[in-house]
């Protein structure tokens, strides 16, 4: 066998297992299936970042979707430290550990920043009593002393404590951070499209969305990011992997122009389908 032929082997050798455009995951990897809520309300919060660092770095992110769902797939087993971040809600950071054959579930809640809308309070003059006669006061105290007349008012003894009742385990759980949820599907991704997915405007329209980090400018940071970004059929990216990295605070700043960003989705036998691509975010002073 000559070497051209060889590193090519060993080239599709190292490619992962693909099936009807189904990615299999690796036996030696782990995966991370959860949903971002508002602490007050519960409801899903859509539009949420959620990145995984490695030992200060950026190695992948996601988004969560209209429900607050988010999954991760084939993460290499060890600890991360998870972050979620949405305008007019409080970051949310927590230490993880990915085991490998195993899915790990996870319920992230959030705070909102925006204050309530408080009531305005009207100071309105009570009406004045009129005196009452002699008869209204005697049926007034044989209301009073009839038997069992004031037990409706009361809340008896086991109401109280059923209310008082503590929360189930799962529940209790639910305030750690972690409780087993639905898990989300994996969506099929089409790994050679006939036309690969494209930013609206080509990459000079994402050099123009960057938001330069005070801190990275300060320290006078440049370079180029490249990152895999996977694009679901609306043309949304979905998904983004740091390929090459320049400084956790460009990759993180990256990220997040990627999301920024609309795409054009892949198509692939005349229809639009999920899909990713690599983009350059080129950071100069």
């Amino acid at each position: 066998m000559n070497r051209p032929t060889t590193i090519l082997l060993i080239f599709l050798l190292s490619l992962p297992l693909v099936t009807n455009g189904r990615t299999y995951l690796d036996d030696e990897n782990g995966r991370i299936s959860g949903k971002v809520v508002n602490k007050t309300s519960e409801s899903g919060l859509s539009g949420v970042t959620i990145i995984l660092f490695e030992d200060g770095a950026v190695k992948f992110s996601t988004r969560t979707d209209q429900n607050g769902n988010f999954s991760f797939v084939n993460i290499p087993a060890g600890a991360y430290l998870i972050t979620a971040k949405k305008n007019s809600y409080s970051d949310f950071a927590k230490t993880i550990r990915v085991n490998p054959k195993f899915t790990l579930k996870l319920k992230l809640g959030m705070e909102s920043l925006e204050q309530p809308s408080r009531p305005v309070l009207t100071a309105v003059s009570a009406p004045k009593s009129e005196p009452m006669s002699k008869s209204a006061e005697r049926r007034q105290a044989d209301a009073t002393q009839a038997p069992g007349a004031a037990s409706g008012t009361q809340a008896s003894p086991e109401t109280a404590t059923a209310s008082a009742t503590p929360g189930t385990a799962k529940e209790d759980a639910a305030e750690e951070g972690e409780i087993f949820i639905d898990e989300t599907d994996v969506v099929e991704m089409v790994e050679n499209p006939d036309q690969q997915p494209e930013p609206v405007g080509g990459i000079g329209a994402i050099i123009k969305a960057i938001v330069y980090p005070p801190m990275a400018i300060q320290r006078k940071l440049e370079g180029t990011v490249l990152i895999n970004v996977t694009v679901n059929q609306y043309g949304d990216p979905t998904q983004c992997v740091v390929i090459r990295s320049v400084d956790p605070t460009l990759d993180e700043a990256a990220v997040e122009t990627i999301y920024r960003s609309k795409f054009i989705p892949a198509s692939h036998r005349g229809k639009a389908v999920v899909s990713s691509v690599a983009i350059p975010v080129k950071f100069k002073l």
